[in-house]
């Protein structure tokens, strides 16, 4: 395991990843994350540190090194017992990432260990569900008799949108049969305005937000060499603008 470093600055979190990425594609060069803590060291104590670990290291990606001297590193594999990790279940749980994708299994977990109140944001809009008994072709079809104009691009994201939206009511209903006082907003997390006024009126009708669960992604797989600005952007926006 590697110690957690400066909460405040969640972009630092994802450069291990990146580098880890980085091997992957790279096969030749050789592409590592060294944590490295300076506290009140002198440079020359804390430049030591990193040639040692990059003389004389392991073949690890990842390295976190202490100003204690310890080495720490990512564990293969963990004990049952290391999991059970205690949970505060006080208060509200905000869980970024909807209800769909790993969301839903993650909410169920906190509901299974006494959470009772879970404000679950996420972008997919819950509209009206036109054919609550049709899915696959059978629904595409009948949006296609509704409206002949759609064209294949349209009709194939209108079935998606009403498909995600049904993913999302069958996660809120089995929280609420779980014993969960479960809440939904569809918004952008970087709509800081939008998130704002639903925070608020979360803490002023259940009470203080006790804990944050940021699920939240967006995807554009791309081979780093290939990967545009904006669809770096994009993915970034989610992360880090969401969660500040």
């Amino acid at each position: 395991t590697r110690r957690s470093s400066d909460l405040t600055r969640p972009g630092h979190a994802g450069l291990a990843a990146f580098a880890r990425t980085a091997a992957r594609e790279w096969p030749a060069t050789v592409c590592r994350a060294i944590d490295l803590e300076r506290a009140a060291r002198p440079r020359e104590q804390v430049a030591r540190d990193l040639a040692r670990e990059l003389l004389a290291g392991g073949l690890e990606l990842d390295v976190g090194l202490p100003a204690d001297g310890t080495r720490w590193t990512i564990a293969a594999e963990l004990e049952p017992a290391a999991l059970s990790v205690p949970l505060v279940a006080d208060g509200v749980w905000v869980v970024t990432g909807g209800a769909r994708g790993i969301t839903p299994g993650l909410a169920a977990a906190l509901a299974a260990r006494g959470v009772r109140q879970l404000l679950l944001l996420g972008r997919t809009a819950l509209g009206d569900d036109p054919h609550p008994d049709l899915d696959g072709h059978a629904l595409t079809r009948a949006l296609l008799a509704a409206d002949p104009t759609l064209a294949p691009a349209a009709l194939r994201e209108q079935a998606r949108q009403i498909e995600r939206a049904r993913e999302v009511r069958r996660t809120l209903a089995r929280l609420t049969a779980a014993g969960a006082a479960v809440r939904y907003a569809a918004l952008d997390l970087c709509d800081r305005p939008a998130l704002a006024a639903v925070l608020a009126d979360t803490r002023a009708t259940w009470g203080p937000i006790g804990a944050l669960v940021h699920a939240a992604g967006v995807l554009a797989d791309r081979n780093i060499a290939d990967k545009t600005d904006a669809e770096f952007d994009r993915v970034l926006a989610t992360k880090i603008d969401g969660l500040r």
